[in-house]
């Protein structure tokens, strides 16, 4: 069963960069390692059980191939929200349920990250075809939640405790004063622009 979301992946040129871009957002981003064979490398935001991830190309070569499906033209085009990736519970099963429905849908394939302290984290993903506008794919961790977590278009919406405060670290951090209002539900909330995220609009909501 799709369970619930997993993470959003957002593309960069340059991954120190992007780690940057969403440091001075607020973010706690780690470097989160390597995809051996794939030619990519990210960096991750655990929230609770839903992360962010920051990822690029480290190794065109590498990443061409693997038969990469098309990330160093989004990056080339400004890179921003790539994907929504969708958690399972058990993938085969639903990946025969989409497929029974008359979605044409790859995989499951096995998939894996080595972390920079040398761990190898595992799952099973399953994509839908590269030309559908849903920018969704489907995983199922295979490496449980506390071993992954580690130390320490489109816009994505991130909840704070503190309006005030995440206005605050920005500000001493560089970025310029967000965009402010309130959405329809009565919250506040920011806005920060493509320019200061690597290439999309990031939403805070929260008490003030």
């Amino acid at each position: 069963m799709l369970t619930r979301i997993d993470h959003v992946m957002i593309c960069v040129a340059d991954l120190d960069r992007g780690i940057e871009m969403y440091r001075r957002l607020g973010f706690d981003v780690q470097p989160g390692g390597v995809h051996p064979g794939r030619g990519t490398h990210n960096a991750i935001a655990f929230h609770r059980e839903d992360y962010l991830e920051v990822l690029s190309v480290r190794d065109a070569d590498e990443y061409r191939r693997a038969g990469g499906g098309g990330l160093l033209d989004f990056i080339a085009a400004g890179g921003g929200l790539r994907y929504i990736a969708l958690q399972s519970d058990d993938l085969a099963a639903d990946v025969a349920a989409i497929r029974s429905r008359g979605v044409d849908v790859s995989g499951p394939t096995d998939g894996g990250r080595r972390t920079p302290a040398g761990q190898t984290l595992r799952w099973r993903s399953a994509s839908l075809p590269p030309d559908t506008p849903l920018p969704i794919f489907f995983i199922q961790h295979l490496t449980p939640l506390g071993e992954r977590r580690g130390p320490g278009p489109f816009q994505a919406l991130h909840r704070t405790t503190s309006m005030e405060a995440a206005a605050t670290w920005m500000a001493d951090h560089g970025v310029p004063p967000p965009a402010r209002g309130i959405r329809n539900t009565g919250e506040e909330a920011m806005l920060v622009g493509p320019e200061h995220t690597g290439g999309l609009y990031v939403g805070f909501v929260g008490p003030r």
